[in-house]
């Protein structure tokens, strides 16, 4: 019987060897791709340290709680009062492991360095995705998506600023795109699939549910998103039929990455309602519940989500190249669903008062590989102009830092001058309280970050409830609370901290006739309260050669006043003293 080709009269090994050029082009096109990607996060390691200086407030009182445990007072905010005022679990102990072994201040430059390397860790993850998702059998174009992705991670101001404030926000994108990822890789799990190295080499470990737990502990919306990716990946499993689903749920290692995260789950929820503070969740979910007040929901979720995809534009033409380009809708799928229910957080949840979009900020490595592959799949249709069209693609880039320029500007000069503003006035009232009061002594303010964190020995009483169990349960949103003053006043704190505000300059002398008022309606009504003006206004005249601060003090009764620096107001932090005159009376 005659063959139907030639057969070559080469042997087959001779046969099977790639020339050397073939294995250089090879390597060539492996390695671009790889250097453009270490060029995309060594931007983005750029952008974030520009921000170094900038820690946020609130990171404080998880760095608070962290002291507390080195200290041997357990992770409580103030010793013996059993209040969860923080959602980030996994940061406070990172926190506390570095106070442990190189003192108090390590905490927080951990933290920082802990956010940049994650926040890097998610422009890497980001490329990863958008490979994952591209259409299987098509090579071209694909290393351009997953460079886009990571692109419109790295070039995001919002997103680097969030790497270094301290808080827990790059550390939670990190484990939930990682858990993402890991929840969407290529298990082999369709009859006569070929397993992949990593099922072989790792199939059996829940290693996404292990990371998503991870993620849950780092924000407690780390549950509800791992629900959402679980709901998602089981509903595409469905889609082949139900015949097959147990089968496909157990190889894709649905069925355990569910039981490691419930087990963690659980063990949190029975951990802080029987042996922390009786509660099922945190103090910080009553405290900033129904949001904060000064932008609205969708406000938020256009400016911080979709303004780095470039809004809904951006996501419906995303959403079309994957429709038209045959994206693998099985990976797809379930992180468009994860990423679209993340970044409309605050629309389900709450908004924050916090730079940089921080509730939405932990997403964008969601976001990004879809919308970035779309966009991909649309400028390559056209096989001729395939290669163009994915150039053109990454050509993106540049504009989308050129259009963000005004918004990293506004973020450079705001945290430029709030971290002067935290040295002469949190820091520095901190450091005046640590020195003046007595170790125990009862101090109320609004800002607790970085004055708790500094007067480490003096009881801080939290005036918006984040550490307050009956504040954070009055009727009223964030920084509105209703609830009585005397429940501050009758605790007879020893310092009073409010928060003063006027139109003008920081660090100028006022124009004569400027009002300050009270920067939040709990503390108007304290300062108006008649058992305030009693026991805490000291009036009297200016001490001779004093500056403005300390006029404007004597003026209204205060011991001190400390200047924060806040773009456009004067922002002054005065501090009252429960005097002593009237104690008999008392």
């Amino acid at each position: 019987m005659l063959l139907s080709r030639p057969v070559s009269a080469e042997p087959a090994s001779e046969r099977a060897t790639p020339l050397p050029d073939d294995t250089v082009m090879r390597s060539l096109s492996r390695l671009g791709p790889a250097v453009c990607l270490a060029a995309i996060v060594a931007l983005f390691v750029a952008q974030a340290t520009s921000y170094w200086a900038y820690v946020n407030d609130d990171a404080f009182i998880t760095f608070r709680y962290s002291a507390q445990l080195v200290r041997g007072n357990g992770p409580y905010y103030n010793p013996g009062e059993h209040v969860e005022g923080y959602t980030n679990l996994l940061s406070m102990l990172i926190a506390a492991t570095a106070m442990a072994f190189g003192g108090a201040e390590a905490g927080p430059w951990v933290a920082k360095a802990l956010g940049v390397v994650a926040g890097a860790l998610c422009v890497v993850l980001a490329f990863l995705l958008a490979q994952r998702v591209w259409p299987r059998g098509r090579s071209q174009g694909r290393p351009v998506a997953g460079l886009l992705a990571a692109g419109l991670v790295a070039v995001s101001p919002g997103f680097a600023l969030n790497s270094t404030s301290g808080l827990e926000t790059t550390l939670y994108a990190a484990c939930l795109t990682g858990g993402v990822l890991l929840a969407l890789r290529d298990r082999g799990t369709r009859a006569g699939e070929p397993r992949s190295s990593w099922r072989r080499f790792g199939g059996w470990l829940p290693v996404s549910g292990i990371v998503c737990a991870l993620a849950g502990l780092a924000r407690p919306e780390g549950f509800i998103l791992f629900a959402t990716l679980w709901t998602a990946r089981a509903a595409v499993l469905l889609g082949s039929g139900w015949r097959t689903f147990w089968h496909q749920a157990r190889a894709a290692g649905l069925i355990a990455d569910m039981l490691v995260v419930v087990l963690v789950f659980a063990a949190q929820i029975a951990f802080r309602y029987f042996a922390y503070d009786g509660e099922l969740l945190p103090n910080t979910f009553y405290a900033k519940i129904g949001g904060f007040g000064g932008v609205d929901a969708w406000t938020y979720v256009r400016r911080g989500a979709l303004g780095p995809v470039l809004g809904l534009a951006g996501l419906a033409l995303g959403l079309a190249g994957l429709a038209l380009g045959r994206a693998r809708w099985t990976v797809a799928v379930p992180l468009l669903v994860v990423s679209l229910c993340g970044a409309g957080e605050p629309l389900w949840a709450a908004t924050d008062w916090m730079l940089g979009w921080r509730l939405t900020a932990p997403y964008l490595p969601l976001l990004a590989p879809w919308v970035a592959v779309g966009w991909g799949l649309l400028a390559s249709a056209p096989r001729p102009l395939a290669r163009l069209g994915a150039l053109l693609a990454l050509a993106m880039l540049p504009l989308l830092w050129v259009a963000s320029d005004d918004e990293r500007q506004t973020l450079q000069e705001s945290t430029m001058v709030r971290n002067l503003g935290y040295l002469t006035g949190h820091r520095a009232l901190g450091r005046w309280l640590q020195a003046t009061a007595q170790p125990g002594e009862t101090v109320a303010l609004m800002d607790i970050g970085i004055v708790g964190f500094t007067a480490i020995d003096q009881r801080i009483l939290d005036l918006t409830g984040l550490t307050d169990r009956h504040i954070a349960k009055s009727p009223g949103g964030f920084l509105n609370k209703t609830y009585d003053p005397m429940y501050v006043l009758g605790q007879k704190p020893r310092y009073i901290v409010a928060v003063l505000s006027a139109p003008g300059r920081s660090y100028e002398k006022p124009a004569p006739g400027v009002a300050f008022h009270a920067w939040t309606a709990i503390e108007a009504r304290i300062l108006t309260h008649p058992e305030f003006e009693r026991w805490y206004s000291r009036r009297r005249a200016p001490e001779p050669d004093a500056d403005w601060p300390q006029d404007h003090a004597a003026a209204i009764g205060a011991e001190r006043v400390f200047e924060h620096a806040h773009p456009g107001v004067h922002y002054l932090l005065a501090v009252f003293r429960r005097n002593e005159r009237t104690t008999v009376d008392d």
